[in-house]
Protein backbone atom coordinates (compact mmCIF):
# COMPACT_ATOMS: atom_id res chain seq x y z
CA UNK A 1 0.00 0.00 0.00
CA UNK A 2 1.42 3.45 -1.24
CA UNK A 3 1.31 6.04 1.47
CA UNK A 4 2.72 8.98 -0.01
CA UNK A 5 1.33 12.66 0.51
CA UNK A 6 -1.50 14.43 -1.15
CA UNK A 7 0.68 15.75 -3.89
CA UNK A 8 1.99 12.41 -4.65
CA UNK A 9 1.04 9.21 -6.50
CA UNK A 10 1.59 5.63 -6.72
CA UNK A 11 1.51 3.76 -10.12
CA UNK A 12 2.84 0.11 -10.18
CA UNK A 13 4.27 0.66 -6.18
CA UNK A 14 6.82 3.93 -7.34
CA UNK A 15 5.91 6.79 -6.42
CA UNK A 16 5.07 9.93 -8.98
CA UNK A 17 5.07 13.47 -8.30
CA UNK A 18 2.75 15.48 -9.70
CA UNK A 19 3.27 19.43 -10.26
CA UNK A 20 1.77 22.06 -11.92
CA UNK A 21 2.76 24.60 -14.38
CA UNK A 22 1.30 26.93 -16.60
CA UNK A 23 1.77 26.55 -20.68
CA UNK A 24 4.98 28.90 -21.40
CA UNK A 25 6.66 26.69 -18.69
CA UNK A 26 5.66 23.46 -20.33
CA UNK A 27 6.73 24.85 -24.00
CA UNK A 28 10.17 25.66 -22.33
CA UNK A 29 10.51 22.51 -20.89
CA UNK A 30 9.71 20.90 -24.40
CA UNK A 31 12.20 23.07 -25.77
CA UNK A 32 15.03 21.94 -23.24
CA UNK A 33 14.45 18.61 -24.01
CA UNK A 34 14.77 18.90 -27.57
CA UNK A 35 17.90 20.67 -26.73
CA UNK A 36 19.28 17.58 -25.12
CA UNK A 37 18.38 15.10 -27.40
CA UNK A 38 15.69 14.20 -24.35
CA UNK A 39 12.23 12.60 -25.16
CA UNK A 40 9.62 14.44 -22.98
CA UNK A 41 10.18 17.34 -20.73
CA UNK A 42 9.09 14.90 -17.78
CA UNK A 43 12.13 13.04 -19.11
CA UNK A 44 14.04 16.55 -18.68
CA UNK A 45 13.06 17.43 -15.46
CA UNK A 46 13.71 13.50 -14.18
CA UNK A 47 16.79 13.60 -15.26
CA UNK A 48 17.51 17.16 -13.75
CA UNK A 49 16.37 16.12 -10.07
CA UNK A 50 18.29 12.24 -10.22
CA UNK A 51 21.57 14.93 -11.09
CA UNK A 52 20.18 17.51 -7.60
CA UNK A 53 19.68 13.95 -6.04
CA UNK A 54 22.78 12.63 -6.72
CA UNK A 55 24.74 16.31 -5.36
CA UNK A 56 25.66 17.42 -8.51
CA UNK A 57 25.64 21.35 -8.98
CA UNK A 58 22.20 22.79 -9.20
CA UNK A 59 20.77 23.96 -12.64
CA UNK A 60 21.10 27.41 -11.64
CA UNK A 61 24.70 27.03 -11.47
CA UNK A 62 25.66 24.97 -13.77
CA UNK A 63 23.95 21.69 -14.25
CA UNK A 64 21.86 23.13 -17.73
CA UNK A 65 25.60 23.14 -19.48
CA UNK A 66 25.90 19.71 -18.48
CA UNK A 67 22.99 18.76 -19.94
CA UNK A 68 23.15 20.21 -23.11
CA UNK A 69 26.25 18.40 -22.96
CA UNK A 70 24.30 15.76 -24.92
CA UNK A 71 24.42 18.52 -27.78
CA UNK A 72 27.88 19.06 -27.67
CA UNK A 73 28.36 15.31 -27.66
CA UNK A 74 25.91 15.62 -31.08
CA UNK A 75 28.38 17.98 -32.55
CA UNK A 76 31.59 16.33 -31.00
CA UNK A 77 29.62 13.21 -32.56
CA UNK A 78 29.35 15.01 -35.45
CA UNK A 79 33.00 16.72 -35.68
CA UNK A 80 34.73 13.36 -35.46
CA UNK A 81 32.29 11.67 -38.44
CA UNK A 82 33.49 14.65 -40.35
CA UNK A 83 37.36 13.91 -39.39
CA UNK A 84 36.65 10.21 -40.09
CA UNK A 85 35.24 10.55 -43.49
CA UNK A 86 37.87 13.37 -44.19
CA UNK A 87 40.91 10.54 -42.89
CA UNK A 88 38.69 7.75 -45.35
CA UNK A 89 38.44 10.27 -48.44
CA UNK A 90 42.22 10.83 -48.17
CA UNK A 91 42.98 7.17 -47.64
CA UNK A 92 40.85 6.33 -50.58
CA UNK A 93 42.15 9.09 -52.36
CA UNK A 94 45.87 7.30 -51.74
CA UNK A 95 44.98 4.30 -53.00
CA UNK A 96 43.30 5.76 -56.16
CA UNK A 97 46.01 7.73 -57.18
CA UNK A 98 48.76 5.39 -58.32
CA UNK A 99 45.51 3.88 -60.41
CA UNK A 100 45.06 7.64 -61.45
CA UNK A 101 48.40 8.33 -62.23
CA UNK A 102 48.75 5.05 -63.99
CA UNK A 103 45.77 6.02 -66.12
CA UNK A 104 47.19 9.95 -67.02
CA UNK A 105 50.30 8.68 -67.78
CA UNK A 106 48.82 5.78 -70.01
CA UNK A 107 46.69 8.99 -71.26
CA UNK A 108 50.26 10.50 -71.97
CA UNK A 109 51.60 7.63 -73.85
CA UNK A 110 48.36 7.28 -75.92
CA UNK A 111 48.41 10.55 -76.96
CA UNK A 112 52.43 10.31 -78.14
CA UNK A 113 51.29 7.36 -79.74
CA UNK A 114 48.47 9.08 -81.45
CA UNK A 115 50.67 12.24 -82.40
CA UNK A 116 53.60 9.26 -84.00
CA UNK A 117 50.97 7.46 -86.18
CA UNK A 118 49.37 10.90 -87.49
CA UNK A 119 53.22 11.89 -88.55
CA UNK A 120 53.65 8.41 -89.88
CA UNK A 121 50.26 8.59 -91.72
CA UNK A 122 51.63 11.87 -92.88
CA UNK A 123 54.95 10.46 -94.33
CA UNK A 124 53.11 6.95 -95.50
CA UNK A 125 50.66 9.66 -97.98
CA UNK A 126 53.67 11.73 -98.89
CA UNK A 127 55.78 8.46 -99.77
CA UNK A 128 53.02 7.47 -101.40
CA UNK A 129 52.43 10.74 -103.55
CA UNK A 130 56.65 10.25 -104.43
CA UNK A 131 56.30 7.04 -105.17
CA UNK A 132 53.12 7.90 -107.84
CA UNK A 133 54.96 10.76 -109.37
CA UNK A 134 57.91 8.40 -109.81
CA UNK A 135 55.50 5.85 -111.53
CA UNK A 136 54.54 8.38 -113.63
CA UNK A 137 57.78 9.97 -114.79
CA UNK A 138 59.23 6.24 -114.90
CA UNK A 139 56.00 5.89 -117.13
CA UNK A 140 56.75 8.34 -119.52
CA UNK A 141 59.92 8.56 -119.88
CA UNK A 142 59.41 4.53 -120.74
CA UNK A 143 57.05 5.90 -123.33
CA UNK A 144 59.80 8.56 -124.61
CA UNK A 145 61.92 6.06 -124.69
CA UNK A 146 60.08 3.91 -126.31
CA UNK A 147 58.78 6.17 -129.17
CA UNK A 148 62.83 6.63 -129.65
CA UNK A 149 62.90 3.42 -130.07
CA UNK A 150 60.71 3.25 -132.77
CA UNK A 151 61.80 6.16 -133.94
CA UNK A 152 65.12 4.95 -134.32
CA UNK A 153 63.94 1.80 -136.09
CA UNK A 154 61.65 3.18 -138.41
CA UNK A 155 65.26 5.49 -139.25
CA UNK A 156 67.24 2.61 -139.51
CA UNK A 157 64.91 0.92 -141.65
CA UNK A 158 64.76 3.91 -143.68
CA UNK A 159 68.64 4.39 -143.45
CA UNK A 160 69.03 0.82 -145.01
CA UNK A 161 66.65 1.20 -147.52
CA UNK A 162 67.80 4.67 -148.51
CA UNK A 163 71.27 2.39 -148.91
CA UNK A 164 69.93 0.03 -151.05
CA UNK A 165 68.00 1.73 -152.62
CA UNK A 166 65.51 -1.39 -153.16
CA UNK A 167 64.75 -4.59 -151.36
CA UNK A 168 64.08 -7.51 -152.90
CA UNK A 169 61.73 -10.41 -150.40
CA UNK A 170 63.84 -13.00 -151.85
CA UNK A 171 67.17 -11.53 -150.73
CA UNK A 172 65.57 -11.13 -146.88
CA UNK A 173 63.64 -14.03 -146.75
CA UNK A 174 66.18 -16.21 -144.89
CA UNK A 175 67.22 -13.16 -142.44
CA UNK A 176 63.73 -12.08 -141.58
CA UNK A 177 60.84 -14.62 -140.55
CA UNK A 178 57.81 -11.79 -140.40
CA UNK A 179 58.06 -10.21 -143.84
CA UNK A 180 54.62 -8.84 -143.53
CA UNK A 181 55.67 -6.89 -140.72
CA UNK A 182 58.65 -5.58 -142.01
CA UNK A 183 57.66 -4.49 -145.37
CA UNK A 184 54.67 -2.79 -143.36
CA UNK A 185 57.10 -0.70 -141.67
CA UNK A 186 58.75 -0.19 -145.00
CA UNK A 187 55.27 1.40 -146.39
CA UNK A 188 54.97 3.28 -143.37
CA UNK A 189 58.10 5.06 -143.46
CA UNK A 190 57.54 5.91 -146.83
CA UNK A 191 59.35 3.06 -149.33
CA UNK A 192 57.38 2.29 -152.34
CA UNK A 193 56.13 -1.49 -151.96
CA UNK A 194 55.14 -3.28 -155.10
CA UNK A 195 53.58 -6.78 -155.21
CA UNK A 196 55.32 -8.45 -158.14
CA UNK A 197 55.44 -11.86 -159.26
CA UNK A 198 56.52 -14.42 -156.87
CA UNK A 199 57.55 -11.75 -154.01
CA UNK A 200 57.50 -8.07 -152.83
CA UNK A 201 60.36 -5.58 -153.39
CA UNK A 202 60.57 -2.08 -151.25
CA UNK A 203 62.15 1.04 -153.50
CA UNK A 204 63.27 4.04 -152.13
CA UNK A 205 61.52 7.05 -153.32
CA UNK A 206 64.72 8.68 -154.66
CA UNK A 207 66.16 5.72 -156.12
CA UNK A 208 62.30 5.08 -157.73
CA UNK A 209 62.79 8.78 -158.96
CA UNK A 210 66.01 8.33 -160.87
CA UNK A 211 64.77 5.11 -162.44
CA UNK A 212 61.84 6.66 -163.86
CA UNK A 213 63.37 9.25 -165.21
CA UNK A 214 65.86 6.53 -166.85
CA UNK A 215 63.33 4.93 -168.37
CA UNK A 216 61.94 7.46 -169.96
CA UNK A 217 65.09 7.86 -171.46
CA UNK A 218 65.44 4.52 -173.27
CA UNK A 219 63.83 4.12 -176.56
CA UNK A 220 64.85 0.76 -177.71
CA UNK A 221 63.70 -2.97 -176.43
CA UNK A 222 66.69 -4.28 -176.77
CA UNK A 223 67.92 -5.32 -173.45
CA UNK A 224 71.81 -5.38 -173.57
CA UNK A 225 71.37 -1.77 -174.24
CA UNK A 226 68.83 -0.93 -171.34
CA UNK A 227 71.13 -3.07 -169.23
CA UNK A 228 74.78 -0.27 -170.44
CA UNK A 229 72.00 2.38 -169.07
CA UNK A 230 70.62 0.92 -166.26
CA UNK A 231 73.19 0.06 -163.04
CA UNK A 232 72.60 -3.62 -161.63
CA UNK A 233 69.89 -2.85 -159.34
CA UNK A 234 67.87 -0.70 -161.29
CA UNK A 235 67.82 -3.26 -164.42
CA UNK A 236 66.92 -6.50 -161.90
CA UNK A 237 64.48 -3.84 -161.27
CA UNK A 238 63.18 -3.71 -164.89
CA UNK A 239 63.49 -7.65 -165.39
CA UNK A 240 61.26 -8.01 -162.28
CA UNK A 241 58.66 -5.14 -163.47
CA UNK A 242 58.87 -6.98 -166.83
CA UNK A 243 58.36 -10.28 -165.75
CA UNK A 244 55.26 -9.26 -163.47
CA UNK A 245 53.74 -7.19 -166.51
CA UNK A 246 54.10 -4.04 -165.11
CA UNK A 247 56.33 -2.93 -167.56
CA UNK A 248 56.23 -3.43 -171.48
CA UNK A 249 57.56 -0.99 -174.13
CA UNK A 250 55.48 0.71 -176.66
CA UNK A 251 56.70 0.38 -180.24
CA UNK A 252 54.72 3.05 -181.35
CA UNK A 253 56.05 5.89 -179.30
CA UNK A 254 59.37 3.74 -178.97
CA UNK A 255 59.18 4.20 -175.12
CA UNK A 256 58.74 2.07 -171.94
CA UNK A 257 55.46 2.39 -169.92
CA UNK A 258 54.80 1.39 -166.39
CA UNK A 259 50.80 0.05 -165.52
CA UNK A 260 51.35 1.34 -161.77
Amino acid sequence: MCTQPQTTACVLGMPILMIRIDDDEYRKLEQRAREHGLLSPEEYVRVMLRRELRGEESVSRGSEPQLRGGGERSGVALRVVEKLMTIIERKVQDMINPFTSKIDENARRLAMLMERIEALEDRVKALEEKIKSLEQSERRAGEVAERRERAAKRRSIAEILREQGVLFESDIANRIRDRDTFFNKLSRVGAIVLELKGERVAIDPEFWKEFIQKLENISTSNEDEVSKILNPKEFRLFERLRESALLYFDATSKRWRLLI
